[in-house]
């Protein structure tokens, strides 16, 4: 078969169709769940990516905001056979249109019977992000720390910054009341092990118990080294009951 594109860098080739038959078309389920997806319109950029600020994140070299359209696709493509829905929300950038990017998000998984998360500017008061969670569709929210403010030169300057700088209180005691969803990127260098990361999810669990709290990428432990540093502090707490 010819290469087939998918999305960006992206392509589907006969390596692709071989490996999912003889490794995982037997495994996976009928029926599937992905509750970590990104989807924009493109048209909701507003600010070009350079290639300066693309080369400092891996992620800007391999992916571009993928319309709701071309993930339907890929699903087809990718998970033949399958019924794929997400829990999908914009690109966390303030080089995006936030509001645009939540309307887009929301309005496409309605279309699709998939669900989504509110991106959350962590200024918003407690009115308006219960405004964002009683959309339809709406489950959540999604906080990011290059939401704090646009910094043009580099995405990572908040990335020192307590979880609270970008998911405030405000913000969390209206989720507890919505029982809401909320997906958090842990900061800091020192990814979920770094101690103010453990100190401040367990604040978020001791005070709002009903936030449906979802670490993502393992505590961005995306290394070995980082999951081994990581996951013995939390398997810990968790023992304590202190998670």
């Amino acid at each position: 078969m010819d290469p087939i594109p998918l999305t960006h860098i992206w392509q589907y080739t006969a390596v692709d169709a071989t490996f999912f038959a003889e490794h995982i078309d037997a495994w996976l389920p009928r029926r599937i769940f992905d509750a970590h997806v990104h989807v924009n319109d493109p048209a909701c950029r507003v600010e070009e990516l350079t290639d300066e600020r693309r080369r400092q994140h891996w992620v800007t070299e391999l992916a571009e905001p993928m319309p709701a359209d071309a993930l339907a696709r890929c699903d087809e493509l990718v998970y033949p056979g399958r019924e794929v829905a997400h829990l999908a929300f914009g690109w966390p950038g303030l080089d995006f249109d936030i509001e645009a990017s939540n309307e887009y998000a929301r309005s496409e998984c309605l279309k699709r019977g998939w669900r989504s998360l509110a991106l959350l500017r962590p200024q918003w008061p407690a009115e308006r992000v219960a405004e964002e969670l009683a959309k339809p569709g709406v489950i959540g929210l999604k906080p990011y720390y290059a939401l704090i403010s646009h910094d043009p030169d580099t995405r990572d300057r908040y990335i020192e910054s307590s979880i609270f700088d970008f998911l405030p209180p405000c913000a969390l005691e209206v989720a507890d009341d919505r029982r809401a969803w909320v997906t958090l990127h842990v900061p800091k260098a020192g990814r979920l092990g770094h101690p103010d990361n453990i100190r401040e999810i367990k604040e978020i669990r001791r005070r709002y118990p009903n936030v449906i709290l979802v670490i993502a990428h393992f505590g961005r432990c995306y290394t070995a080294p980082h999951a081994a540093e990581a996951f013995g502090v939390v398997a810990a707490a968790e023992e304590l009951g202190q998670l």
